[in-house]
């Protein structure tokens, strides 16, 4: 098999690869089986910065490390990481053990965040493809939220006979995708320099061409908003349908459609790219987010489920979209550095995020912090709008 097919059949196993990686039965149910455990939701919220505290500062160095050494060893290291961190959820009771199984699946989502996008988008290069990017990635994402809607359903129905079920299940599924991994070949990338770069000078130098391509960065900031207050609200939202004493079950299968609706979104992504502005797209989807929050504060019953969906049609939509607007300004032999730090970015309004709604929630209730959450994410990105100018800026 030549070099280009090789490339090709990196493509093919990128969808696999992702649908394993979507595979997580815990997703819909860890909240619960921490408060199960005895932990309150401001430990909680504490547990989830410590995962994303280990992102911040670890984010940079591994994506640094798979530019230098290869995308495909910091994919399978990330493995790993994520079994231990399954393997101590499983047998710990602790704070201390908890936050311990945090910090490794900190580890296992950094080792993955820049390496796998990296890759893929290389991939596409490597084989003159790379407008393609938006699409494949769309389907990618849309395929791995069938695999996690099918995934959090199980994970539903393990736990109403033992959360530990759904643990085992991803010891199995992480252990296939590290087979999968070792199948994959890591494209060739053109450096401008002959020498490998030590690592600091690495991170040096990317940081100097984020600064210099600004509208890469402002995009950066602007998913990452995003993406942080979706990503709070969902899991958060166990705990908030709990309260409307839906079963695991049940909760799960709310899940597993927020899933098939998320991938509709995905797969469709690239038709709202085509026929909206740049602007259009993220005034659109902040007002979505914002109003999902705003009803997930008011609303109760099914309404609550409704608003929840809406916040999901915006995060659909916007990963795939705004990930080929960013790469499409990224050069390769930093592109896993660069998407490392878009990650920390990410990470950073996490610590913040993710905590803060969980104080005021156990202080008052969820639905005053979804409140809090929507006029604090309006502010905070009506401020990146205004710095952005995308008027004049549009690429």
């Amino acid at each position: 098999m030549n070099y280009v097919s090789k490339l090709h059949k990196n493509i093919q196993l990128s969808y696999i690869f992702n649908c394993l990686l979507y595979f997580r039965t815990t997703n819909a149910i860890w909240v619960i089986y921490l408060c199960f455990k005895g932990i309150s939701l401001t430990q909680i919220g504490i547990l989830e910065a410590i995962f994303h505290a280990t992102s911040f500062l670890f984010d940079v160095p591994t994506g640094a490390l798979a530019d230098l050494f290869g995308r495909r060893i910091s994919m399978v290291c990330g493995r790993i990481a994520s079994i231990i961190s399954a393997i101590l959820m499983m047998v710990c009771d602790s704070m201390w053990g908890f936050s311990l199984a945090f910090v490794f699946s900190g580890l296992s989502y950094t080792l993955n965040s820049g390496a796998g996008t990296s890759l893929l988008y290389d991939s596409l290069v490597g084989v003159g493809e790379e407008w393609r990017y938006t699409k494949v990635a769309g389907l990618i994402n849309a395929l791995g939220e069938v695999a996690q809607a099918v995934a959090v359903a199980l994970g539903g129905y393990l736990a109403d006979t033992s959360f530990l079920y759904a643990y085992i299940a991803i010891l199995v599924v992480d252990s296939l995708a590290i087979g999968v991994m070792c199948k994959l070949v890591e494209p060739i990338i053109v450096r401008e320099q002959e020498t490998r770069r030590g690592l600091i000078a690495h991170i040096r130098e990317s940081v100097k061409v984020l600064l210099a391509t600004k509208i890469a960065l402002y995009l950066m900031l602007y998913l990452s908003f995003i993406v942080a207050t979706s990503t709070t609200v969902y899991f958060y939202c166990q705990k908030y349908f709990e309260a409307m004493h839906y079963s695991y079950t049940a909760i799960a299968i709310l899940f597993s459609i927020d899933s098939l609706l998320r991938a509709a979104c995905a797969r469709y992504a690239y038709i709202f790219e085509e026929k909206a502005e740049q602007t259009k797209i993220i005034v659109s989807l902040l007002v979505f987010v914002i109003l999902g929050l705003a009803g997930l504060a008011m609303a109760s019953g099914m309404w609550g489920v409704v608003f929840y969906y809406i916040i999901s049609v915006a995060d659909g939509v916007a990963y795939p979209i705004f990930s080929g607007y960013i790469n499409s300004l990224l050069p390769s032999e930093q592109r896993a550095t660069l998407l490392s730090m878009e990650s920390t970015m990410f990470s950073l309004g996490m610590i913040v995020i993710f905590p803060l709604v969980g104080l005021l929630s156990d202080s008052t209730s969820l639905n005053l912090a979804f409140l809090v959450l929507a006029i604090f994410l309006g502010l905070l990105v009506m401020v990146l709008l205004r710095f952005l100018n995308f008027k004049q800026r549009c690429i």
